[in-house]
């Protein structure tokens, strides 16, 4: 639920005196979609914000103090708990390593008597382990299968059971799990960004397409644009003999598009090739210009019939044309080049919320592999895969899940 329709429940509990709301819910009327990766996070977000400012008002504290324990504790589970626990599963992963770093290298003497009063002869390497060959475990892969049995059994229910099977086995197979690692980690550090800091405002998030691509660090400028003119009803082999209606031809072209793109006459550059002819534009980077409105203008269909109707008024274009002309634009050709003319991406959005604090686990990670943590755990040392597997899996979310589901990036 939005953060709105919360408080509006929330007020309603609170000032009811007994009155009830009732609850209509509408079935195919065509609002859903499939969302991409980057409109789930959005989402999230603005959902994470909006969660952590609730927990600080009035609304939350009073509710708590007059709802049944049952019913607090419902609340709790599918409105804030979830929100905290994603924070709580996110950073589970670093306390643990930093914990098991802490105490092998604590253990100087080979010696762990930090949890007996007795003299005990185990390894720090091998006592932690021990507990973490407990923890982490075969029964990780039945985790990962009971969390996606909610899915498995509403598909059964509503197809049949192969159509669910396959759906499941299409989650796993395109490693779904890593995107929901990703996603804890941002849920997580939203709305605990939001508790200690505040500012949560509203968010027009949207519902774009799942094959919505969004840069890294920010939209590169365009350093070439090679422009497809095709005309139809001009005579284009009688037009490239004739260098003088040639040579007005491109002056007027060079003028519409300077004009229409907002760039100067000399970036642009006129090709006859055959049948059609190119226009190449190349935007000298200054302030004003911007390469991608300029990509945009040219790609807009309206500048087809602007430059038939600029053909036109060439001066002897009759002798190679016909009564009517018409053009047809496409892109042929659009390079980048180095230079970033749009700030913004994933890393400012989500990435780099993930990046430092995954390179702080690798690195911890690291440190208990030459500690000895690894080498000095006795007969565990085999048992400790479960671990260094799911230490991985978080990393390699943390570190490569913007690259994965963010299409053509």
């Amino acid at each position: 639920n939005l953060s709105e329709d919360i408080f509006a429940g929330m007020d309603f509990t609170l000032r009811g005196e007994g009155r009830k709301i009732r609850h209509c819910e509408y079935f195919h009327l065509a609002k859903g979609r499939d969302l991409g990766f980057n409109a789930v996070l959005g989402f999230f977000s603005k959902l994470s914000n909006g969660t952590g400012e609730q927990i600080l008002t009035r609304q939350m504290l009073r509710l708590s103090h007059v709802l049944q324990l049952p019913e607090c504790l419902s609340f709790y589970y599918a409105h804030a708990g979830y929100y905290i626990t994603q924070y709580l599963i996110s950073m589970s992963m670093p306390i643990t390593v930093f914990t098991w770093l802490l105490m092998i290298t604590g253990d100087c003497n080979h010696e762990l008597r930090a949890f007996s009063d007795n003299l005990c002869e185990t390894p720090a390497a091998e006592a932690m382990a021990m507990m973490l060959s407990t923890w982490y475990s075969v029964y990780i892969f039945f985790f990962l299968i009971a969390a996606s049995l909610p899915l498995f059994v509403e598909i059964w229910m509503e197809r049949n059971f192969g159509v669910a099977l396959r759906r499941w086995l299409l989650q796993l197979l395109t490693c779904s799990f890593l995107l929901f690692i990703f996603q804890a980690k941002i849920i997580g550090h939203y709305i605990m960004a939001e508790i200690r800091q505040g500012g949560a405002s509203y968010v027009a998030t949207g519902r774009g397409l799942p094959t919505e691509r969004r840069e890294f660090v920010g939209a590169p400028a365009y350093a070439f644009i090679r422009l497809a003119v095709y005309l139809s009803g001009i005579d284009m082999q009688a037009l490239s003999r004739d260098s003088n209606l040639c040579e007005a031809l491109t002056r007027r072209l060079q003028e519409l598009v300077a004009k229409t793109c907002g760039v100067a006459p000399k970036d642009t550059e006129v090709q006859f090739d055959g049948r059609k002819m190119h226009i190449v534009v190349q935007p000298t980077p200054g302030e004003g210009v911007s390469t991608i409105s300029v990509r945009e203008k040219l790609a807009a269909q309206t500048l087809g019939k602007a430059i038939a109707a600029e053909v036109m008024q060439v001066n002897g274009i009759r002798k190679v044309s016909g009564p009517h002309v018409s053009a047809q634009t496409a892109i042929a050709e659009a390079r980048t080049g180095w230079r970033i003319e749009k700030v913004g991406g994933l890393y400012l959005d989500y990435t780099q919320h993930t990046y430092y604090h995954a390179m702080d686990l690798l690195f911890m990670l690291c440190c208990v592999f030459y500690c000895g943590g690894y080498s000095d755990a006795g007969p565990y040392k085999d048992q400790l895969i479960f671990t260094l597997v799911s230490i991985g899996l978080v990393i390699f979310s943390w570190l490569y899940a913007p690259f994965i589901f963010n299409p053509y990036q």
